[in-house]
């Protein structure tokens, strides 16, 4: 991650977003607070904590690795590392809006639960929990998929 970021800034790209694949769902308003604080402190960076202790997703303004590296991924504290590396490296770090993650089946469950939220996002994440659900998971693998189509 820390080189995929270094190359955005060496191309002039500034702020730099990275976000999760494992929150689909996530609102764009989300994304855009992120853009607009990091635009705003061109000092510091942003993340957008997860419920989990994790984060959706992290703005960089300027490069920041130490915010990358060494941090215990796929953990519930990943948050706290990333605070605790920024407050060493002395980088202001702010978060934006929280969104869920989906980590576990149940996590997808919450997704796809009648009511839920966002019933429009993630439509062939929601497909392919419908398939899970119905115990033909063995179909996904041969199942289209259209790239960035998630994203919406």
């Amino acid at each position: 991650m820390a080189a995929a970021v270094d190359s955005l800034f060496a191309r002039g790209h500034t702020p730099v977003v990275l976000i999760g694949t494992d929150a689909p769902h996530l609102p764009p308003c989300h994304l855009k607070t992120l853009l607009v604080l990091a635009t705003r402190d061109r000092t510091g960076a942003v993340i957008g904590p997860a419920e989990d202790g994790g984060y959706w997703g992290i703005s960089l303004s300027r490069p920041a690795p130490v915010l990358l590296v060494g941090i215990p991924w796929g953990s519930a504290g990943v948050r706290e590392a990333t605070r605790l590396a920024a407050a060493r490296a002395k980088i202001a770090l702010r978060e934006g809006p929280q969104c869920y993650d989906i980590d576990t089946i149940d996590d997808l469950r919450r997704l796809c639960a009648p009511g839920a939220a966002t019933p429009d996002r993630a439509p062939r994440t929601r497909a392919a929990a419908a398939l899970i659900e119905a115990g033909g998971g063995a179909r996904l693998a041969a199942a289209k998929t259209v790239a960035g189509e998630d994203a919406a």
